[in-house]
């Protein structure tokens, strides 16, 4: 049997990395994920930053498209309070005075109250919009005529905002010449301004400023 002749390999080539091979390879690794981490921390910064101003713009946007809608319907009053109101004068409301002859029940800087069928049911509904400085939401109460009982009644204040995110709501009353009145009977126009915010953990404040310019046509009507 004939043997192959015994080969060996050139001397040298079974060293290993040298400590400054190992160094460089190690150090460029380093940067290389320093670099990898800092991209992807910018990344899921913009994403929380954007995730926290889109649920902010939601929720506020919610809110105030309903408080628009509604006082759209200021005045439409299928039930008829209007036309003969001092048969719907109870103080079951208002425990300190009646309901009065207009639609526009109570103006006020932060809070508005007005007569209208809001839910489309054929039956006039008086609706109060809020806010709630200790919690810091935008609250909504409706009272409803109960011609049974021949009284309104009342349901419970809701929140239509998350907690801790409105920093203001402010209601300006006008009338039709465009000035601005403190008389129920003379509002053809209301302009609403609401200033909310929310923190997004690490990444700071996300603010948002948004308004509503609302003329409800029934109002013209009274």
């Amino acid at each position: 049997m004939t043997r192959l002749p015994f080969s060996r390999r050139p001397p040298g080539k079974d060293r290993g990395f040298t400590l400054i091979e190992i160094l460089i390879a190690s150090t460029i690794f380093a940067i290389v994920l320093i670099g990898v981490y800092v991209v992807y921390d910018a990344n899921q910064s913009t994403y929380v930053r954007g995730e926290g101003r889109a649920n902010l713009q939601q929720n506020v946007r919610v809110a105030l498209d309903q408080i628009t809608r509604e006082l759209l319907m200021a005045g439409y009053d299928p039930t008829g309070v209007l036309a003969n109101p001092i048969n719907y004068k109870k103080t079951v409301l208002y425990p300190t005075r009646d309901i009065t002859d207009y639609a526009m029940q109570s103006l006020a800087a932060s809070t508005v109250r007005f007569l209208a069928d809001v839910d489309g049911d054929s039956v006039t509904e008086v609706v109060e919009f809020s806010y709630n400085g200790t919690n810091k939401r935008i609250n909504r109460q409706v009272w409803t005529w109960n011609a049974g009982t021949l009284t309104w009644s009342t349901g419970n204040a809701e929140a239509i905002t998350e907690d801790n995110t409105i920093n203001s709501l402010a209601f300006t009353y006008r009338d039709e010449s465009n000035a601005i009145t403190a008389n129920d009977y003379a509002v053809r126009r209301i302009e609403v301004s609401l200033s909310a915010s929310v923190k997004v953990g690490s990444q700071g404040t996300q603010s948002l400023d948004l308004h509503s310019d609302i003329r409800p046509r029934n109002l013209s009507l009274e």
